[in-house]
Order: C-alpha cells, then structure tokens, then sequence
C-alpha cells in the first residue's frame, strides 16, 4: 500500500498545475509518480468544478504580467463598484477622461488625491452642489477687502503732501519712518 501523499505534496502539486506546469513536469520536479500527479489533479478538479477554467486564467495573467495578488485587488475593486451599481463603461469613461485630463494638467496621482479629500472635507460643511457659489463668494470677499484696503490708502493719498512716505517703508525698514510735514 502507497504511504498517503502529504498536504504540503498535494499543494506543491496544485501550485505548479496552476501556474501551468505539465503532468510530466510536475512530476518530476516534485519526485513524485505521474500517477499520484493526476490522482491529486482529480481530487482537486472534484472539490472545484471550474479548476481548467482557473488554471487557464492564471495562465493569461501571467502571459499579461499579472499578479494573482493584484487580480485579486482589482477583482475585489470590482465587486465593490458592482456592489453599488456602477456601471462598467460609465466608470471606465469617467475614469479615462479624469486621467487624461490630469496627465495633460501634470496632475499627480498624490495631488489629485490631496485636492479630492479637501473637496470631500468641504463637503462636510458646504453641500456639494454649492461648492462653486461658495468659491465665488469666498473669492469675491478677499477682492472687496483688498479694495477696501486700497481705498483706505487712497484716502491718505488725498491729503497730498501733509503725509510723505520713505520708500524705505516698502522694502520693510522701520516703520517709524513715515514723517508727517
């Protein structure tokens, strides 16, 4: 009677069909039979009706250059875009023109994603939909202030030659230089 083929053969075995390896091949990297080779096969395909079907993906992702672990991310990218009924070309579109439009912009990935949790931030306080008013209206008060600020200004320009200033007031020295006449 054969001694019973160990859990670590029986998985070396699964490994090397997965990764596309023939019968013969398996058999005499693992230093096993043929035989025991195709009986571990047949357990296998047993407990995974659709096992041709994987070996025959993990066949073109390798060809593609593809990661099991990486498949498995985007599968799981997938499924969760499935799970809140986005649809496929819609997504694959949006995603396609924002990164045509960041590459142009010379956007980076870490600043798109910097920008993006600012605007969800935002969002906390200004509903989406008002974003753009906001902006405005934020921008449209710095531009008042700062006419405000000119007219204050201008409004000791009138007094004409009773205020003189230093120009070195403009290039940051001592305040204390404006003279009055």
């Amino acid at each position: 009677m054969q001694p019973p083929i160990s859990e670590d053969t029986k998985r070396a075995v699964i490994e090397e069909y997965l990764r596309g390896e023939s019968r013969d091949q398996i058999a005499i990297d693992l230093g096993i039979g043929t035989g025991t080779v195709s009986k571990i096969f047949s357990e296998f395909k047993a407990g995974l009706p659709n096992a041709d079907e994987l070996r025959e993906l993990v066949l073109v992702l390798r060809k593609l250059g593809i990661s099991a672990s990486r498949y498995a991310q985007g599968a799981r990218i997938a499924s969760c875009l499935i799970n809140l009924g986005v649809n496929d070309e819609e997504f694959h579109q949006f995603v396609s023109v924002i990164y045509d439009r960041c590459k142009k912009m010379d956007l980076q990935p870490d600043k798109v994603a910097y920008l993006l949790r600012q605007l969800l931030d935002l969002s906390q306080s200004v509903p989406v939909g008002q974003i753009p008013e906001y902006i405005d209206a934020w921008f449209n008060s710095i531009i008042l202030s700062q006419l405000e600020q000119i007219q204050q200004v201008s409004s000791f320009v009138e007094f004409g030659p009773l205020v003189q200033f230093d120009y070195t007031v403009a290039i940051g020295a001592d305040p204390t230089s404006v003279k009055l006449r």
